[in-house]
């Protein structure tokens, strides 16, 4: 019902399958490459006769192959020869074949079609015949003596490759593949067509003249074959006799003049009966000739994929009351008139998923959806696309606008516990004693605020991450949704730039599949904007036009084009008021050592001389050499995002601690009505040192029952959570230390969709998947008075992951980038 309403207008007019008669894949285009290639083989032939000309014009060139005083070896030499002969027969034949059946089922099909193909190749073969047979006679006219000093002339004239030995093992060994592929070709496609013919109706004539072509392509694929056989034996012979050697290059010179003149390849990609009926070559070559290969069987086979994909991509939407399921069997119907309605409409229309990939590929390109490969992070002039879904994931309004509506309520929490410093201080120096980087953190925390804190004003960039909870009532198997938090990010978060791009390629993937894509149902999303205006006015609150703003970036981050498009986005909004500076980390420690990143004696920063307004951290490290810099920052007048307030703020432990009861009460005691709609998208969680009766029980049925709860550490970076059996296997052997650590989750039941995955230089993947939305905030507050200058909900974005895996990360490969499409 969820993919139901997304598409009741449109989607299911390209998934119908009406019983309709299907263009020929001749179209116009195709006969127009078609001819092309006709030409191309003439052309080839030309060439093929200038080749042979070069030492055919002279007669007694010929006869290279009978200077040999053994006499079978010399009618070895006549019967080679020969099958030289015939081969130039078969390829001049081969090529003129084919333009002339490409020009004639260009003609009006009119009845003495078919004979003008017939008298035209019989007198091509005659005249061709008659020109070349009487060389098969001269052998008789010579005597051997006239044939000394022959051998030179005729291998200057052979081609240089017959002169070199390693190239012509080379040549040997792909021959070698050749037979084993014509031996493949004949046990697949030969029977496989014989099969197919049957049921063609042979009275259509450009069918007719293709099947012969098949028929010719058989015989070519049969010499081949017979050909290589012919030379692997006779190599083998050559070994033990050395003078049959000569047979062997000879036999080679045949083949791969065969195959330099007429490749099977060729015939096939061009031969219609071939496209439609050879199974693994039709698999081969089905991406650059999709359009030219369609067929009833096809259609409907692509068809039925697309109503599958559309209409059970969703779980039906969940139903708590018989109203709700009167609206759902009203929605139904107006579903199915709208199916009946679209397949009378659009009879002709099919959705072409490898169509929406190749052309969602190249717009990701036009609009910049691309980062660096993970194998080349360090420069800039290599791209490939960012991982994302084809088409949008479906999710619930109502829970997407209120995860919208509380952000803000988010972004004020978390500025008042970023600058509560005694709860910072309770909270974390149990934890640090186990965990090296909150230690550090909290020895910094501590430091600056007693020698005094020089900037009172901070930034809140944070981004809430849910998930779309299915609760099913076990007496009455009915289910709901309900959003609940999955976790806070704040100051280095990702997301920021992909999102406004990923949403604008959804809609255009919408579009392609015939589907609707307003903004009511792809909303806007902009939160590179909003991320570029919180900077903006940071920097306008500091107050000194001639500062900078830096940001601190990484060297390998594959994300260097999404932060730059901040970096732009800052410069457009200010009218290029403002000057972007872009370092790495690592980079910072050597300026502090060159003096060319300082503290003056005001506490002011300073970069190569210039007043820093505003750092921006868009990388996280916990690396020892890193802190320096980051003490350096807290230290100055410069406005932070994040502070090292904030970034302890966001961790789970202080997630935990807010679900205790009357704890969002002590931050936000001025509104009753926010604090209620914060806490109903709170998950389940719990301490695992907490001796209070919640706890304890919480602890003793996750033993019992682990399948429904996860254990996750307080400095999450993926990979790290514990699931199932190791929930229960880690609640028994923990230490208190490591339960200080780490906290106790509900586990979350999203709801399972599908979807496409398209990632780079990798087949798209289709199945079941499951999906987290993030929700972004911006905030420019003042700790001395607590006042907040700028606080706004801008941008969203959604990860999507297999439904399979308990952790999916982008850069695992298990998960893409995705944008919601809002259902009822």
């Amino acid at each position: 019902m969820v993919i139901e309403r997304m598409e009741s207008r449109s989607v299911v007019k390209a998934a119908s399958a009406p019983n309709q008669k299907h263009r020929s894949p001749f179209t116009s285009s195709f006969y127009t490459l078609f001819i092309a290639l006709g030409f191309v083989d003439l052309s080839k032939f030309v060439l093929y006769i200038v080749k042979k000309c070069s030492y055919w014009g002279c007669v007694s060139a010929i006869f290279y192959p009978l200077n040999h005083a053994n006499r079978a070896a010399n009618l070895i030499y006549f019967f080679l020869w020969a099958l030289s002969l015939v081969q130039f027969q078969l390829n001049f034949l081969m090529s003129l074949n084919r333009f002339c059946a490409i020009c004639c089922s260009q003609l009006y099909r009119c009845r003495w079609t078919p004979k003008i193909t017939q008298y035209l190749l019989i007198s091509v073969f005659t005249v061709s015949f008659v020109t070349t047979a009487p060389i098969l006679w001269q052998p008789v006219c010579f005597r051997s003596s006239e044939m000394r000093g022959i051998g030179t002339l005729t291998k200057m004239t052979t081609g240089p490759v017959f002169m070199n030995i390693s190239a012509l093992v080379v040549y040997y060994n792909i021959t070698k593949v050749f037979a084993i592929s014509h031996l493949a070709f004949l046990l697949i496609a030969y029977p496989m067509m014989c099969r197919k013919i049957r049921h063609i109706n042979i009275k259509q004539r450009s069918q007719a003249v293709e099947i012969r072509m098949f028929y010719a392509l058989i015989l070519l694929s049969i010499a081949n074959f017979l050909f290589a056989v012919y030379l692997i034996t006779w190599d083998i012979l050559s070994r033990r006799h050395n003078e049959l050697a000569p047979i062997a290059e000879w036999t080679l010179y045949i083949i791969v003049d065969f195959y330099d003149m007429n490749s099977p390849y060729g015939l096939l990609i061009t031969s219609k009966v071939v496209r439609k009926y050879s199974l693994p070559f039709c698999l081969l070559w089905r991406n650059r000739l999709h359009y030219c290969q369609s067929t009833t069987r096809h259609h409907a086979f692509r068809q039925q994929k697309a109503r599958e994909f559309l209409v059970e991509s969703a779980p039906k939407q969940p139903t708590g009351s018989d109203n709700e399921k009167l609206e759902g069997i009203s929605a139904k119907e107006n579903v199915l008139e709208a199916k009946n309605e679209a397949e009378s409409k659009n009879e002709n229309e099919e959705i072409n998923i490898q169509a929406i990939v190749d052309d969602a590929i190249d717009y990701a390109h036009k609009i910049s959806l691309i980062t660096l490969p993970t194998n080349h992070r360090e420069r800039s002039d290599l791209a490939v696309i960012t991982p994302f879904s084809l088409f949008p994931t479906p999710f619930p309004r109502d829970l997407f606008e209120l995860a919208q509506k509380v952000q803000k309520a988010y972004n004020l929490l978390y500025f008042r516990i970023s600058n509560d410093f005694d709860f910072l201080v309770e909270t974390f120096e149990p934890v640090a004693v186990t965990n090296e980087s909150v230690r550090t953190m909290l020895n910094i925390l501590k430091s600056v605020h007693a020698e005094g804190i020089k900037q009172t004003k901070s930034m809140v960039l944070a981004r809430s991450d849910y998930m779309c909870n299915v609760v099913t009532n076990k007496e009455t198997n009915e289910q709901h949704y309900e959003l609940k938090q999955v976790e806070m990010n704040a100051g280095q978060i990702g997301g920021l730039s992909v999102s406004s791009r990923i949403t604008e390629m959804h809609r255009r993937t919408l579009q392609k599949a015939g589907l609707i894509a307003t903004n009511e149902h792809v909303p806007d999303n902009e939160p590179d904007l909003g991320t570029a205006e919180m900077l903006y006015a940071a920097w306008q609150a500091f107050n000194n036009p001639k500062a900078i703003i830096l940001f601190v970036a990484s060297r390998t981050t594959t994300n260097r084009f999404g932060q730059r498009h901040i970096e732009y986005e800052i410069e457009r909004i200010s009218n290029r008021a403002v000057k972007v500076v872009r370092i790495a980390l690592p980079q910072c420690n050597e300026m502090i050592e060159a003096e060319r990143l300082i503290l003056a004696d005001d506490y002011s920063l300073r970069l190569d001389g210039h007043t820093v307004a505003v750092v921006y951290l868009a990388t996280y490290s916990n690396k020892v050499n890193n802190w320096a810099a980051r003490h350096l920052f807290e230290r100055s007048t410069a406005i932070l995002s994040p502070t090292i307030a904030l970034d302890l703020a966001s961790l789970k432990k202080v997630q935990q601690l807010l679900a205790k009861p009357g704890m969002i009460e002590r931050f936000l005691p001025e509104d009753p009505s926010t604090v209620a709609m914060l806490r109903s998208t709170f998950a389940g969680l719990w301490s695992l040192n907490d001796k209070d009766e919640r706890s304890q029980k919480a602890i003793k049925d996750a033993i019992e029952h682990p399948e429904n709860y996860v254990i996750k550490p307080n400095m999450e970076g993926g990979g790290h959570n514990f699931f199932d059996q190791q929930v229960r296997e880690k609640l028994l052997s923990f230490t208190d230390d490591e339960r200080e650590a780490h906290i106790l989750m509900q586990k979350l039941q999203p709801m399972v969709i599908k979807n496409y995955m398209v990632r780079s230089l990798k087949e798209p993947v289709f199945g079941e998947m499951t999906t987290e939305l993030g929700i972004f905030g911006f905030l420019v507050g003042d700790s001395r008075d607590k006042t907040v200058a700028h606080n706004v909900q801008k941008g969203h974005f959604l990860r999507t992951k297999l439904a399979s895996v308990n952790e999916g990360g982008v850069s695992l490969g298990t998960g893409v980038f995705d944008s919601p499409y809002l259902i009822p």
